[in-house]
Parts: C-alpha cells; sequence; structure tokens
C-alpha cells in the first residue's frame, strides 16, 4: 500500500495497492480527479498538475512519529490559516463588488461621510421625538429641566406633571406623532423625488428607524410613551393620577417580563444570541417601571395634605426685639438643641435669621442691652407657602438641598419650619392610621 498527499493540502491522504509507480501515481491522480468532482476538495490544483508532483507519504519508526505529527499538525494549522484568510478576503471582495453594483461612482472616504451623516440623522430623530414631548409641555406651563438621550432613546425631564389627564395624554403623544410624521415625509421624499442610490438608502434607513422609535414607544407600559398614554386614560377614568402610574407601571413590567423571556429562553434552550437585544430592553422596562410604581405609591400619600400640615411644632422663632440676655435664657429653658433661629419682626414677617454661636460675638455684659436684630443676619433662602401642597414643599426641599425651609402663610407671616424628618413622621402617621 502506498500513500501520496498534496504540498497545498497535507490532509488529504490517497491510497493505492501497491508500491510507489507511474501507475500507482495515474490511480492516485484518479482519486484525486473524484474528489476534485465531488468538491471534496478545499484548494484548486495548479495548472498543469501532474502525478509526478504528488508527494509519497511513507511511514516513520516509532521513535521518529511523534515529532513527523507535530510537524503535519502544524502545517494543517498553517494551511487552515492560510484558507480562512483567502476566503475574509474573498468576502470583503464580494461586499466591495456588492457595494459597488448598489452604488457605482463611491470612492473611498465617501462612504465613512455617508455614514456619520446617517448616525447623526439617527441622532436628530431621536432628538426631535423628545422635543416634541418638551414643546407641548412648554405649552402647559411646565418646564423642561433636560433631555438624555441613551441607549434605548431618550427622557425628556419635566418639572411637573401635567394637571389633567387630557394634557397629560398630549404630552406623551407628542413624541411618538413627531417620528411617524418624520417617517411619513421622508418616505414620500424617497418615493417621489429621485435621489441617487446612496441618498435612498440613507432616507430609507432613516424611515425605518423613524417608524420603529413610534411603534417601540406606544407598547402600553412605563416608561414609554404608551405607558404615559395608559397612564392619562386610568386618571380619566378614575380620576386618580397615582392609579393610573400604578396600572401603567404594572403593564410595563408585565411587557418587560415578556421581553426578557423572549431573549432568556432561546439562550437557554440553543445558546442563540439572535434576541438578546430583547433581554435588555426587558430589564429596561422592568427596572423603571417598578420605580415608576413605588414613586406614585409615596406621592399618593402626600395627597390631599399642605406645608402647613408638616409644620414643626414650637419652631425655633425669636422676635427681633428679643434682648440676647432673654434669647439665652430660653435656649437654656427650653432644652431645645435648635443652633438656627428665624427672625421675626412686629408683624410677625420673616426678616432674618441668627446662630446660638453668634452669642459669642458679645462680651455676656452686652447680652442684656443688645437686641437680636443686632445679631441677626439677612436671609436668601427660598420660602414655603402654608397652603402649598406637601409634595411640591417636598420636592422644592429637593432642588434646593435643604433639610429644613420657612413656611409662611399667605399674609407673609411666619408658621413655622418644614423639615425632612416631620414630613416622615406624618406620612408613617397616615400610613398606620390608613393601612390599606
Amino acid at each position: 500500500m502506498v500513500k501520496y498527499t498534496l504540498a497545498q493540502s497535507p490532509e488529504v491522504i490517497l491510497e493505492v495497492s501497491g508500491k510507489d509507480s507511474a501507475k500507482a501515481r495515474e490511480k492516485a491522480m484518479d482519486q484525486l480527479m473524484e474528489l476534485m468532482d465531488d468538491g471534496s476538495l478545499a484548494t484548486d490544483l495548479e495548472e498543469g498538475f501532474s502525478p509526478q508532483q504528488l508527494i509519497e507519504v511513507k511511514d516513520l519508526p516509532a521513535g521518529d512519529r511523534n515529532d513527523d505529527d507535530s510537524i503535519t499538525q502544524a502545517v494543517q494549522v498553517l494551511n487552515n490559516l492560510a484558507t480562512l484568510k483567502l476566503k475574509v478576503q474573498e468576502s470583503r471582495s464580494e461586499a466591495l463588488a456588492v457595494r459597488a453594483a448598489q452604488f457605482p461612482g463611491l470612492s473611498s472616504p465617501i462612504p465613512l461621510i455617508l455614514g456619520l451623516v446617517t448616525a447623526l440623522l439617527l441622532f436628530a430623530s431621536v432628538l426631535a421625538h423628545e422635543l416634541g414631548h418638551s414643546f407641548v409641555a412648554l405649552r402647559q406651563g411646565i418646564g423642561v429641566k433636560s433631555i438624555t438621550l441613551f441607549l434605548f432613546g431618550g427622557l425628556a425631564s419635566l418639572e411637573k406633571e401635567s394637571k389633567t389627564p387630557a394634557e397629560a395624554f398630549w404630552v406623551a403623544i407628542a413624541g411618538p406623532l413627531i417620528s411617524l410624521v418624520l417617517f411619513g415625509t421622508v418616505t414620500a421624499i424617497n418615493a417621489f423625488i429621485p435621489l441617487s442610490a446612496p441618498f435612498a438608502a440613507i432616507l430609507g434607513v432613516l424611515a425605518y428607524v423613524n417608524l420603529a422609535l413610534a411603534l417601540f414607544n406606544l407598547i402600553p407600559g412605563l416608561p414609554l410613551d404608551g405607558g404615559n398614554i395608559l397612564k392619562a386614560l386610568v386618571w380619566k377614568i378614575t380620576g386618580n393620577p397615582y392609579k393610573g402610574v400604578v396600572f401603567a407601571s404594572r403593564a410595563g413590567q408585565i411587557v418587560g417580563w415578556i421581553a426578557i423571556a423572549s431573549g432568556l429562553i432561546p439562550l437557554l434552550v440553543s445558546g442563540s444570541f439572535a434576541n438578546f437585544w430583547n433581554l435588555l430592553i426587558g430589564l429596561f422596562l422592568l427596572q423603571n417601571a417598578g420605580r415608576s410604581a413605588q414613586s406614585a405609591t409615596v406621592q399618593e400619600k402626600f395627597q390631599g395634605l399642605t406645608a402647613a400640615d408638616a409644620v414643626t411644632k414650637n419652631s425655633p422663632i425669636v422676635a427681633d426685639t428679643t434682648s440676647l440676655r432673654d434669647f439665652a435664657d430660653e435656649l437654656i429653658i427650653s432644652g431645645n438643641n435648635w443652633r438656627k433661629f428665624l427672625v421675626t419682626d412686629a408683624q410677625g414677617l420673616l426678616v432674618g435669621a441668627i446662630c446660638a454661636s453668634d452669642l459669642n460675638k458679645f462680651p455676656k455684659h452686652y447680652w442684656q442691652e443688645k437686641l437680636v436684630k443686632d445679631l441677626m443676619q439677612p436671609t436668601d433662602t427660598a420660602v414655603l407657602h402654608s397652603n402649598q401642597s406637601l409634595l411640591e414643599a417636598v420636592t422644592t426641599l429637593e432642588q434646593q438641598q435643604k433639610s429644613a425651609l420657612p413656611v409662611v402663610q399667605e399674609n407673609g407671616v411666619l408658621l413655622g419650619i418644614l423639615e425632612k424628618a416631620a414630613v416622615l413622621n406624618l406620612l408613617q402617621q397616615k400610613t398606620q392610621a390608613n393601612p390599606a
């Protein structure tokens, strides 16, 4: 038995009975032709290839086989790498050929520039979607704090909620409507205006993205626009905005779990990452919908409460005509740990503030003749109004990054201070009184 192989494909072994001879090589050549006809030969033979170019494979002594096997394996690895390189080059050549056929006349760096233009247009589409929400909110007198663009789209951060279900509906639907208008406009331009192939392709991608952006955001679950539309509808039916938020948040969580399942099941069953994007979207929806539900539950507890309801009893207030001696005695007698006091005039209006440590600025023998107004400092802090909703008051506390703020009545008379701790105590009392 004699064996032959090819220099360019050492993995191919041709076996012929007998010893190495011209006749044996002719038989091996016949086997090689059969492999080529079947498509089993990975490489092409050079033109004029003859049986004499076949390489005889000889068995080596046992001691030399390991080294020979290692060499053969190395040759095979190098040959496979060379084959892979050729295939990559062929694929690249085919891709360039397809691009040249579809977009004749394009040469580097024009494709890169067109790709950049496409990316900027897609970015602008998402921004236009969020500007739609912002424009309607501004028309309703609602300020827009910021517009954030991220992996799954964008988010317009509004200062407050709409006052009515109808207004909330129009803020929510504005973004998808803008995306649908852009889709229709771009599609019409592409259909009725003759454009070169590259620009037509860009507009096709732009139309598709705007349609996908609109339809995706119309999914009925928070934090998507469809969830906000659902929230407005439930708000209209129940008359309670917080029930709308909770209902739409639960819907968003259901959609999130469905998306996670559609991405996770193929991954676990077949190892496919085809729906991995669904998994990421589901996690995004699940997390944000849960936050919305928690926020609505807390906000509902504030319903019907005003800043006056949470004013601290015996708030640290002192009249500006009080002597420093009386002020110091009051600190000792009351036993309170207040370190800062609000100062009022004869009409009860807020005129400044004084710290307990300010007493050290005067010797004690002057305390009897010196008044609080001699030491007080003007205050430019924000004030809360007694009839202001407690939720708005707490929002102001957060915006001002304060732990407490003064509360005044409609006539400007100081009522006291509102502290975060007092708000928490009030909410706990309300929860205990109405556990359901």
